[in-house]
């Protein structure tokens, strides 16, 4: 191996003392999807609003509308303006 193959490599692999890392737009491109997925991952078991579950049936029946009894076949009172 010639000292300028050396160099090279030595150049390539590691990073000089005071110089920043430079990256390509691939590796970018990978970590941001890789980052997105771990987001994903984490955030699909997260509800803001919580489920809601009825502990029992519950039987409604109406008596009284704005005060006015509903029989069988009256029906249901309503005051048009």
């Amino acid at each position: 191996m010639s000292v300028a193959e050396y160099r090279f490599a030595f150049d390539f692999f590691f990073v000089k003392r005071g110089e920043s890392m430079k990256t390509d737009v691939y590796t970018k491109c990978v970590l941001t999807v890789i980052a997105g997925c771990l987001l994903y991952i984490v955030a699909k078991d997260v509800s803001v609003i919580p489920n809601a579950h009825a502990n029992a049936v519950m039987d409604v029946n109406i008596v009284k509308v704005a005060g006015g009894v509903i029989g069988s076949y009256e029906g249901v009172p309503v005051k048009l303006k």
